[in-house]
């Protein structure tokens, strides 16, 4: 049997939001099949017991690349350790990592993105969801960034492939992308006085041509890329489509974390509703209706 880990991680203004986030993942059982670790990213006393308590490994990161200290902000230090878990958290087969802005309401990525990084070595998610639309800001910042870290030619093609969020992700510990991930970052923090993650994950694997397992949309649902639907009868996200699938991971990206939505209804009319795992689970009272699949 595989061996598997889950990581999150947060400050102390973060924490009641990575709170939810394991919650989630504690309420589909998820502790049966994987460990959890927490990066501790400026936690307080207070809320390292609480992890410990509840027999999270907890790790507090420092930085291990070569960054000028003018870029050395707490805040995204998170964003370097990504590309040492293993070293954080050694003796796992698959590192999956987990925004604390994100919540899981079925299990189904977690058995895809595991099944997948062990055979391929990764297991991704592209932002292609149904419904998903980008606004010339994305774009100006996806391609910008790309072209001016990795060149005209690299990075235009990188850029104009779908996008991996690595917000939900998982690698194989012997899975070549750590190595290439961490020498294309180092080559983006050089040439754009930038710490970002997400560009030089995606250039490493188009531009090395890396192998991975490409999992559904559903299993990293990005929020502020296209609104999902409410089924009433299931009391679940959906994907907005005919099929209407239950979303697995919903993930708040963006600013606004408690933005209400006006969802329109598998059954016709609409839903207002914040996509806070409170305001789902919680609020809602769905916790003993909402069905634990892996759709």
């Amino acid at each position: 049997m595989i061996k598997v880990i889950i990581i999150n991680g947060c400050d102390s203004g973060f924490f009641g939001m990575m709170k939810d986030s394991l919650d989630s993942l504690e309420r589909l059982n998820l502790r049966v099949e994987a460990d959890f670790g927490i990066l501790d990213l400026g936690l307080l006393d207070e809320q390292v017991k609480y992890c410990e308590d509840r027999g999270y490994i907890i790790k507090k990161p420092h930085w291990t690349m070569s960054i000028p200290n003018e870029l050395r902000k707490n805040h995204q230090l998170g964003l370097v350790a990504r590309t040492d878990l293993r070293e954080y958290f050694p003796g796992y087969d698959i590192y999956l990592w987990f925004d604390a802005d994100a919540w899981a309401q079925t299990p189904e990525f977690f058995f895809e993105l595991t099944e997948g990084a062990s055979q391929r070595g990764a297991a991704l998610i592209a932002e292609n969801g149904p419904g998903y639309k980008k606004d010339f800001t994305y774009a100006k910042w996806w391609y910008g960034n790309m072209i001016a870290a990795y060149g005209l030619r690299k990075g235009l093609y990188v850029a104009s492939q779908p996008v991996f969020n690595i917000g939900i992700m998982a690698l194989a510990s012997n899975a070549p992308h750590w190595d290439v991930w961490k020498r294309y970052y180092q080559e983006f923090i050089n040439t754009r006085e930038k710490v970002n993650n997400q560009h030089s994950f995606n250039a490493a694997v188009r531009l090395e041509n890396l192998d991975f397992h490409l999992a559904p949309a559903r299993c990293n649902w990005i929020t502020v890329l296209s609104d999902p639907t409410w089924n009433p009868e299931r009391r679940m996200l959906c994907e907005p489509n005919k099929e209407s699938k239950p979303l697995s991971v919903i993930h708040m990206a963006g600013p606004n974390k408690s933005k209400i939505y006006n969802l329109r209804q598998t059954s016709g009319g609409m839903h207002m509703t914040s996509l806070t795992y409170e305001a789902i689970i919680a609020n809602n009272s769905v916790s003993e209706k909402l069905q634990i699949e892996n759709s």
